[in-house]
């Protein structure tokens, strides 16, 4: 064998291998850009969920002046399908998107958690809840209420900024 055809077999042998880590490259490029739009859709799919809940929920204080727990019940649900799948947020983009969602997923989980103690403190449903000695509220009275209607605002908030995430296109 001469020089000639050691350099040609060596030359094939590294285009063979240039070739196979392009494709690979490319394979991985395009999953990852699949995984993004997947990401992209479930989430736009669940904050719009969500945004509906807390709309049903505004709803449902001011024509009842409380919040119902079947919504709260399925906040919940919806707020553990997010938390399930929290590592589809890091498939996004932009860190100041992955931000933005993170936080409103903690500030809705805070908000939810409040609420539902503020409602059940309102309801008692055994008296086994209520501490010995202390002063039983009713569920109207201006305490529960005035933290009602400040969860109810938190609520608009939280909507408004969910709402501005979904509204961009790059979500």
């Amino acid at each position: 064998m001469c020089m000639n055809e050691i350099f040609l077999i060596i030359l094939g042998s590294f285009l063979a291998l240039v070739s196979s880590f392009s494709v690979e490259l490319y394979k991985q490029f395009n999953m990852t850009k699949e995984k993004r739009h997947d990401a992209t859709i479930f989430l736009t799919l669940e904050l719009k969920n969500v945004i509906s809940l807390i709309e049903k929920l505004n709803d449902s204080f001011a024509s009842n002046r409380f919040f119902l727990i079947s919504l709260l019940n399925q906040l919940s649900y919806s707020m553990g399908r997010l938390e399930r799948n929290r590592n589809k947020v890091m498939c996004l983009k932009h860190s100041q998107k992955k931000e933005e969602v993170l936080s409103c997923f903690n500030e809705l989980s805070t908000l939810y958690s409040d609420i539902l103690q503020n409602e059940n403190s309102a309801f008692p449903t055994t008296p086994s809840q209520v501490a010995p000695g202390s002063v039983v509220k009713n569920w109207d009275d201006s305490y529960f209420m005035t933290k009602r209607q400040i969860f109810s605002s938190n609520l608009i908030e939280l909507k408004r900024r969910l709402q501005d995430i979904i509204s961009n296109p790059e979500i």
